[in-house]
């Protein structure tokens, strides 16, 4: 399986975690009792739900050891879960299934969002936000370089790991599970220090699916400069030496039932 780095992804702690609180005050329900983190990472959207309602059992789950060790011991007081959202059985429903960019890195999307939406109780809801940034000029040079003769070998199968879906394919999937759908999609501007802050946001993310295929440290440098180079023109440094990073996510509430408070 493959390994994260809690640390490396928080080093964007602000930027990965301000979808979350958007989605969160989209959500209509109130008086939550249960709560479920799909995806939870290292913590931080799960705390934002625990801020949110600080009345209701919240409980996190990721299927990587290294992130549900990083958020036990940065939030020891809530209930955290190492286990595979696809095949996870909960022995209990929740008001709230709530997912923060996880969905991307799970095939089958109908069957997935089917047993999550099993997971709700009877005016509970299903919130979720995924990234869909396919037409960054940063996604479209690691998909060049990639199939590039120096790498093709070695990369092939690599961007089949990742799912990247449009609001359509959602909407079809969760409008057969719900009569309410809440849809919207945000495109966030992340003001970054250098072009080798491109670099770094992605390595602890969709990258390293790529990078970990690589043994030697120099060849892994040089495939992620590669990269950068491929795009940094599309990114040009602001007069105060910023690059604006646009980021595409979509989100969705989905309600089981009628009520909405």
């Amino acid at each position: 399986m493959s390994r994260w780095n809690p640390d490396a992804y928080l080093k964007f702690e602000q930027e990965r975690t301000q979808p979350s609180r958007d989605l969160v005050a989209r959500i209509g329900l109130k008086n939550l009792k249960s709560i479920v983190d799909i995806g939870c990472g290292p913590g931080n959207s799960t705390r934002v739900l625990r801020d949110a309602w600080p009345e209701a059992k919240v409980t996190g789950l990721d299927n990587s050891k290294e992130m549900i060790d990083k958020a036990r011991d940065s939030y020891p007081e809530y209930e955290w879960i190492l286990a595979d959202a696809a095949d996870w059985q909960p022995l209990e429903k929740y008001d709230l299934v709530f997912s923060n960019a996880t969905l991307q890195w799970i095939p089958n999307h109908a069957r997935l969002l089917q047993h999550l939406f099993g997971m709700i109780n009877n005016e509970g809801a299903i919130a979720v936000q995924v990234p869909f940034n396919t037409e960054s000029p940063l996604l479209q040079a690691i998909a060049s370089v990639a199939e590039s003769a120096a790498w093709r070998d070695l990369m092939h199968g690599c961007s089949e790991q990742i799912f990247y879906r449009d609001e359509t394919h959602y909407y079809e999937i969760i409008s057969k599970l719900s009569s309410r759908v809440d849809m919207w999609s945000t495109t966030y501007i992340h003001v970054m220090e250098s072009h080798q802050s491109l670099i770094d946001w992605y390595s602890s993310t969709g990258l390293k699916i790529y990078v970990e295929r690589i043994t030697d440290e120099k060849e892994k440098l040089y495939f992620k400069t590669e990269i950068l180079e491929a795009c940094k023109a599309k990114y040009p440094v602001q007069s105060n030496g910023k690059v604006l990073f646009p980021f595409k996510r979509i989100f969705f509430v989905a309600y089981k039932g009628e009520s909405e408070t």
